[in-house]
């Protein structure tokens, strides 16, 4: 791979690497449209794409993080059969329908 900085798209000197793969012809004219419209050239609509995906990607790690988190903070307070959150966990198991459930 090609190394060499990367002075188009605003990041300064940033080393960038080329990436070379194949798409097919429907998709690129798609991207080349976008990228008009847009005004961008259809590598900057490409790294757009690419760095969008890797966020969302980050986003769903840090979500899940913070489910786990609060998932054990309300098992560790449902420990306590006066809690509001016992209370709640007994209203979820009396109303869940849990058949085929694995």
């Amino acid at each position: 791979m090609h190394t060499g900085p990367n002075t188009r798209s605003g990041h300064g000197h940033r080393k960038t690497e080329t990436v070379s793969f194949r798409l097919d012809s429907a998709l690129k004219t798609r991207l080349t449209e976008l990228a008009r419209r847009d005004q961008k050239s259809l590598g900057d609509v490409l790294r757009d794409l690419a760095r969008h995906r890797v966020a969302l990607t980050e986003d769903d790690a840090i979500f899940a993080s913070e489910v786990d988190r609060q998932s054990r903070l309300i098992a560790a307070r449902a420990q306590d059969p006066q809690s509001a959150e016992a209370e709640m966990m007994q209203w979820i198991d009396a109303a869940a329908d849990t058949q085929g459930w694995q």
